[in-house]
C-alpha cells in the first residue's frame, strides 16, 4: 500500500463508518466499535470483543462486564444504525488510541487477505488502492468473487474504468458510493496517462487544497498531447463557426468539456483553467488560427 493512501485512509474511514467509543448495531444490525470495528460472529462477540482494554468509569472492565454490555446493546434491534444512540444503553468505552490502532491492525489484515487475491495490487495507482480497501472494509476482504462478478473480474485485469462501473454497494450512502467511482475513475486516468501512481489524485478532506502543482499540469498536458490536438482544431472551428474568438481559455475549456469519447477529464474544477492554459501553451493549435 503506497504512503499516500496509508495517510489518508484513517480521515475517510472516519468519514464513511464514524467513530464510536461504545459498542452500537450497524446498518445491518451487527454490533460494532470504534471505526467500523466488527465484534460479532454467528450472533455471538467475537474473542476479539473481550481482548480490547474496555473501561467503565475509567475502571478496566472485566469479562463478564464486557458480556453483559454486549448483550444489552444486542437487545435494542429497534436502534439499528443510530450509532448515537447506544451511548447510554451500555457504560463500556475505548479510548481513541485503541480505536485507531484496531483501524491500523484491521486494515493491515484486509489488505494482506486482498493482496493474496490481487498480485499486482501494490503496484495499483493509489486511488484505486484507497477505493478498494474502503470496499473491504464495508464488505470483508474476501467479498472478491462469485458475488462481485464484474467488479472481480476487473480488478484481476487491473480495469479500473470497469471497477467504477462496478463498485457500488447497495448498504453504502449515494457520497461513499460516489467517491469509490471517482477514486477508480482517476486510477484509469492514472495508467492512460502514465501518472505517478503512488499519488492520492483524490484528497480524503475536501476542504485540503486540491489543487495541482505546475509539474503535474505539465505532465498531464504532455501526456494528452495526441489525443486533444485534433479536439482542439474541432473546438476552434466551432468557435469561429458562432462568431466567437477562439482564444485560449474558451477553446480549451470547449475541448475538456466535451462528450466525445477519448477527451479525459483530468482535474477538479478548480483546476481547469491551469490545466488548459498548459494544454493550449503546448500544442500551439490556437495560434495556429
Amino acid at each position: 500500500m503506497w504512503s499516500s493512501v496509508e495517510q489518508a485512509w484513517p480521515a475517510l474511514a472516519r468519514e464513511h463508518e464514524g467513530s464510536y467509543p461504545w459498542m452500537y448495531l450497524d446498518p445491518v444490525g451487527l454490533i460494532t466499535v470504534g471505526i467500523g470495528l466488527l465484534l460479532e460472529h454467528a450472533g455471538q462477540p467475537t474473542e476479539e470483543c473481550f481482548g480490547l482494554p474496555w473501561t467503565i468509569d475509567e475502571q478496566s472492565a472485566t469479562r463478564a462486564q464486557i458480556a453483559a454490555g454486549w448483550q444489552s446493546v444486542n437487545a435494542h434491534s429497534e436502534l439499528i444504525g443510530q450509532p448515537r444512540a447506544f451511548a447510554t444503553i451500555s457504560h463500556l468505552r475505548l479510548d481513541d488510541q485503541t480505536i485507531n490502532a484496531a483501524l491500523v491492525t484491521k486494515t493491515r489484515e484486509f489488505w494482506s487477505v486482498l493482496r493474496s487475491q490481487l498480485p499486482d495490487l501494490e503496484q495499483w495507482p493509489a486511488d484505486a488502492q484507497l477505493s478498494l480497501i474502503d470496499m473491504a472494509y464495508q464488505l470483508g476482504p474476501r467479498f472478491l468473487g462469485p458475488n462481485w462478478p464484474n467488479f472481480t473480474a476487473a480488478a484481476h485485469a487491473d480495469d479500473f474504468a470497469t471497477c467504477a462501473l462496478h463498485c457500488s454497494v447497495r448498504q453504502a450512502s449515494a457520497t461513499r458510493n460516489a467517491r469509490r467511482r471517482r477514486l477508480f475513475e482517476n486510477a484509469a486516468q492514472v495508467v492512460a496517462l502514465g501518472l505517478d501512481p503512488s499519488h492520492l489524485w483524490d484528497q480524503t478532506n475536501p476542504e485540503e487544497d486540491m489543487t495541482l502543482t505546475d509539474e503535474q499540469i505539465q505532465q498531464i498536458a504532455e501526456k494528452l498531447a495526441d489525443i486533444i490536438e485534433p479536439q482542439i482544431e474541432a473546438a476552434v472551428a466551432a468557435q469561429l463557426a458562432r462568431q466567437k474568438p477562439p482564444t485560449a481559455k474558451a477553446i480549451a475549456v470547449e475541448v475538456l468539456n466535451s462528450k466525445t469519447s477519448d477527451i479525459v477529464k483530468v482535474a477538479d474544477a478548480r483546476d481547469t483553467v491551469r490545466v488548459v492554459t498548459a494544454l493550449s501553451d503546448i500544442h500551439k493549435a490556437v495560434t495556429h488560427h
